[in-house]
């Protein structure tokens, strides 16, 4: 209610002399309360004010970039993902700083190399002197939780740090993608209202070992391990023990196929959840990222690996970004961008101020594309 308004009522108050007109006159301050409150305030947390955006990434263990639909993999059912990219922009030419879990996600979420947030291996946890990406958005007024799907990113690694509420395998070592988007779709169910949230959502399905549900596992085929349910590395080694060392060209085939079956389901369970954000009118409310720690190697002589593969299959990684008020819609770049520049491009997207510490660029800033532009004319 307006000053004015208040007023007005005192002196209608003041001067009446009848229980009628005072009671036309508490009418008249019900009305303009009600009046006040109806209107959309501008102070940040105040009742009613509109929500700020909210924030998701997801990231994918182990996802090579050419193995999903987006990317050009013409095999690939992965529906989501493509959905994500025709919506948004995606980076062809991303980057990882480590092919490892610990390290690479530190890098997510501090926008930091390896040797400077000092996680150099998956025994190493974040130090909380690193300010990640969850305090930011915590220290912002964001509702921050964290959906995880192997023990080495569960409460102790470091991660945990910024995040209310943090929910990771218990008992198994991993989770399924069922499991995970579950949990984060009973958080969003229940999160407190009126209140933006950032999201960290990761699965784990296309690592080792590659064991796609029934419906997504591929036929069998002639040779040995050709009829694999599975394909984890004691399987590989006892198969290429029997066979002189070397891993039959069959198993090989099959193992890919069920890398490949591990994406698409992990894929389709990405795609429920964007349905029900979508059913949930938060869709087009959410700056989303999808992306992946590292790759895969399949080439070269070095398979179903990544921690000492510094070839492209483990080291490029998926970059997409679907924002609706802010990324252009199926757009294409090409310049190569790091996992770093996840963060600091995520918070301007939100209009959020970006730590001096992060080294990221923010990508979809027009000043850092100029001097990007600049430097490499020089």
């Amino acid at each position: 209610m307006s000053f004015a308004a208040m007023r007005s009522t005192a002196r209608c108050m003041k001067t009446s002399r009848s229980f009628a007109v005072a009671l036309a006159c508490l009418l008249v301050l019900a009305l303009a309360v009600g009046c006040a409150e109806t209107e959309s305030p501008t102070t940040p947390g105040a009742p009613n004010a509109p929500t700020a955006p909210n924030a998701l990434i997801i990231t994918m263990d182990t996802l090579r970039a050419d193995h999903i639909a987006p990317y050009g993999d013409a095999q690939s059912r992965t529906a989501a993902m493509q959905r994500l990219a025709s919506e948004g922009t995606l980076f062809e030419n991303a980057m990882s700083p480590m092919q490892m879990t610990r390290p690479s996600h530190g890098s997510l979420l501090t926008s930091l190399y390896p040797r400077d947030h000092g996680i150099v291996n998956n025994k190493i946890a974040l130090d909380s002197q690193f300010r990640s990406l969850a305090r930011v958005f915590r220290d912002a007024g964001y509702a921050t939780a964290a959906f995880t799907a192997v023990k080495l990113l569960a409460p102790g690694s470091g991660f945990e740090q910024g995040f209310d509420h943090f929910d990771a395998p218990r008992e198994a070592r991993t989770r399924d993608a069922r499991a995970v988007i579950d949990a984060a779709e009973q958080w969003l169910a229940a999160r407190p209202a009126g209140q933006p949230f950032f999201v960290w959502l990761h699965l784990f399905d296309p690592h080792t070992p590659y064991a796609p549900p029934e419906d997504l596992r591929p036929a069998a085929t002639p040779g040995p391990g050709g009829d694999l349910a599975s394909a984890g590395i004691e399987e590989l080694i006892a198969l290429s023990r029997n066979h002189g060392g070397d891993l039959p060209g069959s198993a090989v085939e099959r193992a890919k196929a069920l890398y490949r079956g591990d994406i698409e389901y992990a894929d389709r369970e990405l795609g429920r959840l964007l349905s029900t954000l979508e059913r949930d009118a938060l869709l087009d409310r959410t700056a989303i990222v999808l992306t992946a720690d590292h790759g895969e190697c399949f080439e070269n002589g070095i398979y179903f690996e990544h921690s000492d593969c510094l070839y492209e299959g483990a080291a490029r990684i998926p970059l997409i970004f679907r924002f609706a008020d802010r990324v252009a819609r199926g757009v294409r770049r090409d310049e190569v961008v790091e996992i770093l520049d996840v963060a600091p491009t995520l918070l301007s997207l939100l209009d959020l101020d970006v730590p001096a510490a992060f080294l990221g660029r923010r990508l979809f800033d027009a000043t850092s594309k100029a001097r990007e532009a600049a430097f490499l004319q020089h």
